[in-house]
């Protein structure tokens, strides 16, 4: 049997970031679930970008972003 994929989309990994979020808990599961390989996970580089742009956006993160270095890899 093959694994489930699921493809995370941006707010998926922004709530999973933004431990304040009400769907934390629930997206940092499904990211914990890839990173264990219970899942597979599929994530689009355009999302990449985006989170990217999301986490480092005062107004997105409600005043609390990450630098540009703690939001390269």
């Amino acid at each position: 049997m093959s694994p489930i994929r699921i493809f995370f989309d941006t707010n998926v990994l922004v709530y999973a970031h933004d431990q304040t979020s009400v769907h934390h808990s629930d997206s940092a599961s499904l990211l914990e679930a890839a990173f264990q390989q219970s899942i597979q996970g599929i994530i689009a580089e355009q999302n990449i970008v985006e989170l990217y742009r999301v986490l480092t956006n005062p107004a997105a993160m409600t005043g609390s972003p990450l630098t540009p270095s703690e939001a390269s890899p």
